[in-house]
């Protein structure tokens, strides 16, 4: 019933009005748990106070931590840098006193976690390092990059070694309400150690840390200290810890306990979260790169980082002489800009220090991570945010400018469009039909680009933006900067085959950034400083920062952690969702707890779910979730060995349509006369015919019909379909692209011992050029 209420998101004091009442109407003596705590209780969810540390309120220190407890004991603690008190008192209505924490946040230990989620998830071993041979000789995965080898080497050979494990951790901050801003900061993590088609999946991820809002804490040093304490003690510095592996062995679990070895190899972030991560500059000072020092220009009222079709001066770092010389220009792509590690932790410590001003040395310090992980490298274990800097700040920023329709007043920008082409790209767009294996449909980008995710504006790149733009959409310049982009984002977000990341596809993707910025840029002015009269210029701003970290850091970044497909942040995203769907539509003034205390009861639920002898409530019923409402077994279709089979329950045929479905089923069945069925089989009435609009297609997956009525809008009911052209001898095939209509089930009758039973897909197959 736990399960049920999550599921179903039921409310917690709807649910416990439901055990009282059940517990009261039930027969006496009964065991039914008369309220949700009691029921908590019994799957034994732990209490989010087990998890609890707290901060100062100005995010200046963390207190030792305390269970609730002990919460008296240290009620009169206070901070030692501003004097905040670590606890408001309130009066309860009985008239005692309670402590309430200023401001806490949520910490799930590495080691918890790693056993609960990883450990002893039975599916998780079974994938646990079962490609390591593979992956070790693959360039495009981790364990074959440099990276990896590094490590291994420090440490001899432990990386590589049964019992370590490699681990990845992402941060971002989430808007968890529609209506009011409210960032809560989460902390999430996976495993690297099993094969990459399954690190996305939302089983084999978790959450960590849960950092409280409305705004980004101050100081987030405070807040990752437990997670590094652990991280260190538990690595390779440290003794590591002891888990217990579940496994599966011919039917049976088998437990096999050692002493695991945790190693952080990747850090997913956001531009925003790896500044704070970092302690880097942001995005709009004038070294806002975290891996380079080259200086960013002032353009009007922003900082932007230039240098593409020609160099740039770099007055910042230049020293004075005697002569006066003058400062040195540089390109952004010049590698002598570039840092290693040591030199990272050197300019860190000496902004730290006060020795060197935060301005020069794009930092304020140096980050908690490599003091506890020394072994940590600076310029490898955070990875560049690809999706995020590709999709939502490259490609959406040039059609935001491409599609942007200003005030009649304004002139029209010559990269503009036109109404007129505006209104081809609504007309071609409103004809794009996607098959049901795409999954999201297209959205019209002249209108509807405003919700557009990032998933959305990939699909828009790789498939539908040829659509669009075929013939003179685009001015020419544009049409070539756009084929630039599309280039370089479809070889970073979709080459993941060592003969697809062979080093100089990589420098061809990587001179398509920069030729894009050239034209973005522009070329120098003439000798005499006038402009070139016939020189078209993109406005400078859209030379962005996420142009410059994707140039500087992605070519290098392959070489150390493998292929950038491999690496997006899409299932930190996912997880982002996680928290986003559990607190929408809640009303509260601290959404942080509420998540925490549902997250808790997940986690004793999927303990529970792993316990030998305790089954779900779908294994003790499993027709539970399609039990007809109306209608008997006949109407279900049980599948057959291949993997076909109808969804649902089936309909009967309604009056109305029963002359066209059997005009249907009859004209298959004179076209391909099934062995066993005739004309005559048929019912006038369709009784033996049953109508549904879901069903499982072997090689194909689910499918959807165009009357199933709990589909959403990004569900597709187009299929590509095979259709054989030409005369007997002499056929071709051909795909279509065909609507599915519905599914039909003819079920023989008892005296057709020889006949089987007939699904069907009925479609409108769209007449127009074969693919």
């Amino acid at each position: 019933m736990l399960r049920e209420k999550r599921l179903g998101r039921v409310r917690n004091n709807v649910f416990d009005r439901m055990c009282r009442f059940l517990s009261t109407v039930l027969p006496p003596d009964n065991l039914f748990p008369p309220s949700l705590h009691v029921m908590q209780g019994l799957v034994e969810c732990p209490e989010p106070s087990k998890y609890e540390h707290h901060v100062c309120k100005q995010d200046h220190c963390r207190f030792q931590y305390a269970p609730k407890h002990e919460w008296w004991k240290h009620a009169e603690d206070k901070c030692p840098t501003c004097g905040e008190p670590r606890f408001k008192r309130k009066t309860s209505a009985s008239g005692g006193l309670i402590l309430t924490p200023q401001k806490a946040f949520w910490y799930f230990p590495i080691k918890e976690v790693i056993q609960n989620k990883f450990f002893n998830n039975t599916k998780w071993t079974q994938l646990r390092r079962s490609d390591m041979e593979w992956a070790a000789q693959d360039p495009c995965n981790f364990f074959g990059a440099g990276e990896a080898r590094r490590l291994n080497a420090l440490f001899d050979g432990k990386l590589m070694h049964p019992h370590s494990g490699c681990y990845e951790l992402g941060m971002d901050w989430v808007q968890v309400f529609n209506i009011t801003m409210h960032s809560v900061g989460v902390i999430g993590i996976r495993s690297t150690d099993i094969p990459i088609e399954h690190r996305g999946n939302r089983e084999f991820s978790d959450v960590l840390l849960i950092i409280p809002g409305p705004n980004e804490p101050h100081n987030l040093d405070i807040f990752l200290e437990p997670l590094l304490e652990d991280l260190r003690s538990c690595g390779p510095l440290g003794d590591g810890f002891k888990v217990s592996e579940h496994k599966m062995v011919d039917g049976l679990q088998e437990i096999v306990e050692f002493m695991h070895t945790v190693f952080l190899v990747k850090w997913h972030v956001d531009r925003p979260a790896l500044g704070a991560l970092l302690k880097a500059s942001s995005v709009a000072a004038y070294m806002a790169c975290c891996w380079c020092l080259f200086q960013s220009t002032r353009v009007g009222n922003g900082m932007y980082p230039l240098g593409y079709s020609h160099p740039e001066p770099q007055t910042l770092l230049h020293k004075d002489t005697d002569p006066p010389m003058p400062p040195p220009s540089k390109y952004m792509h010049d590698d002598s800009l570039k840092l290693s590690h040591d030199q990272h932790m050197h300019v860190a410590g000496e902004a730290e220090a006060g020795r060197f001003s935060a301005k020069k040395a794009g930092c304020r310090g140096v980050s908690p991570v490599f003091k506890m992980l020394p072994y940590a490298d600076r310029n490898n274990l955070c990875l560049v945010p690809a999706a995020h800097g590709f999709l939502h700040g490259l490609v959406k920023g040039l059609w935001e400018k491409i599609l942007y329709k200003g005030k009649r007043t304004e002139d029209v920008a010559w990269y503009t469009l036109s109404d007129e082409k505006r209104a081809i790209l609504r007309q071609r767009g409103r004809e794009i039909r996607t098959t049901s294996e795409f999954g999201r449909g297209y959205k019209c980008v002249v209108d509807q680009r405003g919700g557009y995710t990032m998933e959305d504006w990939l699909h828009f790149t790789e498939t539908f933006s040829p659509l669009l733009r075929h013939g003179d959409i685009l001015h020419e310049q544009v049409a070539e900067m756009w084929e630039l982009l599309r280039g370089a984002v479809l070889f970073y977000m979709r080459a993941c085959t060592p003969e697809e990341l062979q080093p100089a596809n990589r420098r061809a993707a990587r001179e398509k950034l920069i030729q894009y910025g050239r034209l973005l840029q522009g070329t120098p002015r003439l000798l005499n400083g006038d402009e070139d009269p016939n020189l078209l210029r993109m406005p400078l701003s859209m030379c962005t920062p996420n142009l410059h970290m994707l140039v500087c850091r992605l070519f290098e970044q392959e070489a150390a952690q493998g292929c950038t497909a491999h690496n997006l942040e899409f299932w930190l995203e996912r997880l982002m969702q996680l928290v986003k769907e559990n607190l929408k539509y809640r009303i509260c003034m601290c959404p942080e707890r509420l998540f925490i205390s549902d997250h808790c009861l997940d986690l004793a639920l999927d303990n529970c779910s792993r316990q030998p002898g305790i089954r779900s409530f779908d294994e003790w019923c499993p027709s539970y979730r399609s039990l007809p409402l109306r209608g008997n077994k006949e109407d279900m279709d049980e599948g057959d060995e291949e993997g076909r089979q109808m969804i649902g329950v089936g309909k009967a045929i309604r009056r109305g349509d029963q002359s066209a479905v059997h005009e249907v089923a009859a004209s298959f069945l004179r076209r391909l006369r099934p062995a066993g069925w005739a004309l005559e089989n048929l019912s006038p009435n369709c009784s033996n015919i049953r109508r549904f609009f879901q069903a499982d297609i072997p090689l194909v997956g689910s499918v959807n019909a165009a009357d199933y009525s709990r589909a959403k809008s990004r569900v597709s009911y187009y299929v590509l379909y095979r259709l054989a052209v030409g005369r007997q001898g002499n056929e071709r095939e051909e795909h279509r692209v065909a609507k599915v209509k519905e599914f039909l089930m003819l079920r023989p009758a008892e005296d057709q011992a020889d006949a089987d039973l007939l699904r069907l897909a009925v479609c409108d197959v769209i007449a127009g050029v074969p693919r």
